[in-house]
């Protein structure tokens, strides 16, 4: 990640910022509990919360106030003013400003009760004099879920920064901790360098982290021949290789390198059928022969398609992922989405599941973080409601969902080189079958 240079009149001006604050974020603190930590230097698992370009030092202790009286407690990450700043963790707004009114002397600010019991704040987003929508992502409030690495704000220099000088004020509150000052709070630093170092960043990859492929391909689930049960395929840059649960392998070519495959029972006739989306455009199969052509997201721009019975009413439609945002629609064809909510960070290497875990006919969204799945039975964000770990994702493993067994619901396995490892329940343990179908 390219420094964005602080400047000796920049560092001045982070000096004289943040000054009357202090009230205000001891109020978002809690006491300190009894045997408190005095690792207040702790790295802690977060995505690294400003976009693109930025520098920052170790500014906790740095004085502020007249005397030395506080302290920064906080790291500033220097920006240029506009630049996207995003969700640390996952967790609940619990507190933001200048939605109704005017902000206070303190600026735009964001809290966030975090999904690993600390609470993250995000200070001088937007500008004094600027609106609302200068300084939060849309669709923020009290009391609204946002997932890690969700868009939140932006960068700026609102309450007591200086706009020569735009920066985030970024800080971890952790009542398990005291740090030198008496304060509940972690200094961020640390964090923030891990965080970058494994390329946990905002943006900076594309529709391969959600798919990355397996020698360069994709793998495939589908019931391709109506029999109630699924089978597995691969899709190699245009060559299609189908094995249905019985054993019975097909090829054809569909498409050519660069597509995306996508498999669903488009017509309700019980069999899936792998449709392409080239640029955005999707070609779906129907029967006789047709096929339905419409443009819905932006495959080039790093949405990834997916397809599944949202509304539970026998038929596949279409829907993209954009980093964290889900769009789904319950038709074949472009236009506006039917369900929208923000889940998981695909962008940051999360990989995206569908499947009908509850076997009541409607298609669930899921993710797979580390060899972590977590699967929910809405279509909305949040935590994940059933929550296991198969398989080693990050060794290349493919996770993939299907009803292996036709019992009507979806289950999880995973390709490794050309096994297939099948579970027929939802949880950790050795596969319940083992099958090998090589790449075309």
């Amino acid at each position: 990640m390219r420094a964005y240079p602080i400047r000796p009149a920049l560092l001045r001006a982070l000096v004289l910022a943040t000054a009357g604050m202090g009230l205000l974020l001891l109020a978002l603190s809690a006491g300190s509990p009894a045997g408190a930590s005095n690792d207040h230097r702790q790295v802690v698992d977060i995505t690294f919360p400003v976009q693109g370009d930025t520098s920052y030092i170790r500014d906790y202790d740095f004085c502020r106030g007249h005397n030395c009286e506080r302290r920064h407690r906080a790291t500033d990450v220097m920006a240029p003013e506009g630049r996207t700043v995003h969700a640390a963790v996952g967790g609940t707004i619990r507190f933001i400003t200048g939605l109704d009114n005017r902000p206070p002397s303190y600026g735009y600010m964001i809290s966030i009760d975090g999904d690993d019991g600390r609470t993250y704040n995000y200070i001088h987003l937007g500008r004094q004099d600027g609106t609302a929508a200068q300084a939060y992502a849309p669709g923020l409030a009290r009391g609204t879920r946002v997932e890690r690495g969700q868009h939140i704000g932006f960068n700026g220099c609102s309450g007591n920064a200086s706009c020569n000088a735009p920066h985030l004020h970024f800080e971890i509150v952790d009542t398990s901790v005291r740090d030198p000052f008496g304060s509940n709070r972690l200094d961020p630093y640390d964090s923030l360098k891990a965080a970058e170092a494994r390329g946990d960043v905002p943006g900076g990859s594309t529709v391969a982290a959600a798919r990355p492929g397996n020698g360069g391909c994709d793998a495939l689930a589908g019931d391709w021949d109506g029999s109630g049960r699924d089978g597995i395929g691969w899709w190699c840059d245009g060559d299609l290789r189908l094995r249905t649960a019985d054993g019975t392998i097909t090829d054809q070519r569909l498409g050519r390198a660069g597509d995306v495959p996508v498999a669903g029972d488009w017509t309700g006739d019980g069999i899936d059928t792998v449709a392409i989306v080239r640029d955005g455009q999707w070609r779906v199969p129907l029967e006789n022969g047709e096929e339905r052509r419409f443009t819905y997201g932006r495959i080039t721009a790093g949405d990834v398609p997916i397809a599944g019975d949202w509304n539970a009413n026998g038929k596949d439609t279409v829907g993209i992922i954009r980093d964290g945002e889900w769009h789904l629609k319950n038709s074949l064809n472009g236009g506006g989405s039917d369900h929208s909510f923000v889940y998981g960070r695909i962008l940051q290497g999360d990989r995206p599941l569908i499947g009908d875990w509850s076997s009541d006919g409607r298609a669930m969204v899921g993710i797979v973080r580390d060899g972590e799945w977590h699967l929910r039975y809405r279509l909305s964000g949040g935590p994940g409601e059933l929550v296991y770990t198969y398989g080693r994702v990050l060794s290349g493993d493919l996770p993939v969902m299907g009803d292996w067994n036709g019992d009507g619901q979806s289950t999880p396995a995973i390709a490794r080189d050309d096994e297939w490892h099948l579970r027929d329940v939802h949880r950790g343990g050795p596969a319940d079958r083992v099958i090998t179908l090589e790449r075309p």
